[in-house]
């Protein structure tokens, strides 16, 4: 950061800035070098979204096909505690549980309807997190 004489007096250098340029370049790195297509799909506008009632949807489809949650946990080998979180919707399914629901199950938890993508569209390009996040 940059400050004038006299404010430079009121702090202290806690680093040296190229140091820190380094490590936020190494970490940077890492995450990229580690990004799974999902995450890349998350960047590029291109990403599915779980429906937001998935939880019930999970719920019924066991249900019809008379499985409890332990033995859908069985079939899909997760915990019963996963299955029970994801009906109360405490839990989001990761790429690969989900997969597994979904095959197990004969559902789709992810949909692609243009009221869940984001495009700004140019009209409004200072939207805050709070713009485009939904609070539960």
């Amino acid at each position: 950061m940059s400050v004038c004489g006299e404010c430079s007096s009121l702090g202290e250098v806690k680093g040296d800035l190229s140091e820190r340029k380094q490590r936020l370049e190494r970490v940077e790195d890492r995450v990229s070098k580690n990004s799974s297509p999902v995450a890349a799909a998350t960047w590029s506008g291109s990403e599915r979204m779980l429906k937001k009632d998935y939880g019930r949807e999970v719920k019924k489809a066991r249900e019809n096909k008379n499985l409890t949650m332990e033995e859908l946990s069985k079939k899909i080998s997760v915990k019963k505690s996963v299955i029970r979180r994801i009906e109360n919707e405490d839990l989001k399914p990761d790429g690969k549980i989900s997969e597994k629901l979904e095959r197990e199950l004969d559902i789709e938890l992810y949909d692609e309807n243009e009221e869940n993508s984001f495009e700004s569209g140019g009209q409004n390009e200072n939207l805050t997190i709070g713009d485009v996040t939904e609070v539960k």
